[in-house]
């Protein structure tokens, strides 16, 4: 599956979904949109396998695909961790790509001190460490 194909599966996969399963392989796309949108997908549904990709992916500067207006990768990764985990590790909305680049080694960091510990609250769709 590619382009525009790859792209619709994984926003109706991501967006309504409830089964992580079909995610879980588009995490390897080629496409970093069909990356960013499986990642998100899957770790709001609480499955931790999206967290590498989404923590991965707030250094990069592309656009993500289909975005109106358009909208960093680096943005939309960086504003969808601290929805889901409570942190503010950056980088902010107006941050330069060396600001994204620390934000993602700081989120990188975090993750691995914390990997082991995530636990996800169905209620309030949030993780936490715990």
């Amino acid at each position: 599956m590619t382009g525009d194909e790859a792209w619709g599966a994984t926003w109706v996969l991501a967006s309504p979904g409830t089964d992580p399963a079909p995610l879980v392989p588009l995490l390897e796309h080629e496409g970093p949109s069909i990356r960013l949108m499986a990642a998100a997908g899957l770790v709001w549904l609480g499955d931790v396998r999206g967290f590498d990709t989404l923590v991965a992916l707030v250094a990069v500067d592309d656009l993500v695909a289909g975005s109106h207006l358009p909208v960093p990768m680096w943005r939309y990764a960086g504003t969808t961790l601290p929805e889901l985990t409570g942190q503010d590790l950056g980088p902010a909305c107006d941050a330069t790509p060396k600001e994204a680049a620390a934000a993602a080694v700081a989120w990188a960091d975090w993750l691995e001190a914390n990997r082991a510990n995530l636990r996800f609250d169905a209620t309030t769709g949030t993780w936490s460490v715990g």
